[in-house]
């Protein structure tokens, strides 16, 4: 199996929220299909996304970039098929996952779930924001989300002060 690795550095580069310096992103697939007229390259097989400490996984993935100053710029991305991602301590999975570059925001699509230490989130949508690390959760057919909150056990969790 033949893996293609496109960096989306030289001359495409992914624009912090104040444009000050470009984060590399850089995409890995087993293919590669690049429309310059619609601004987007489409991955697939195996596809991998890293951008400093966020990796993200999935079967497909659209990319969407832009001319910002002479100079193209990653703007969004849509990921599908087995998705999943890591951040640092938190993990996410869902159907389909679109990422935002220029709000820094991942929205977590159908069968979401975010996986954090000390618990659970799931729902039928996730919005995850990288910097800021606000969620918010929208019920599904269900009409419910759920929370799951990890407790210590009673010996290493403290003893409320008695009055």
């Amino acid at each position: 199996m033949v893996r293609l690795l496109f960096m989306l550095l030289v001359p495409i580069a992914a624009m912090s929220a104040d444009d000050v310096s470009p984060i590399p992103v850089q995409i890995e697939a087993d293919q590669l299909e690049v429309e310059h007229g619609d601004g987007q390259a489409r991955f697939s097989g195996h596809v991998k996304l890293v951008r400093g400490t966020f990796v993200l996984h999935a079967d497909q993935l659209t990319a969407h970039y832009g001319d910002k100053g002479g100079k193209m710029h990653f703007s969004y991305g849509r990921a599908e098929g087995n998705v999943r991602f890591e951040e640092g301590d938190r993990q996410g999975s869902a159907d389909a996952v679109l990422f935002d570059q220029v709000s820094g925001v991942v929205t977590l699509m159908g069968n979401a779930e975010l996986e954090q230490p000390g618990g659970r989130i799931s729902g039928d949508s996730i919005e995850y924001n990288l910097d800021s690390g606000d969620t918010n959760v929208r019920q599904g057919e269900s009409g419910r989300v759920k929370l799951r909150i990890e407790q210590e056990p009673a010996s290493s969790a403290g003893v409320l002060p008695t009055p």
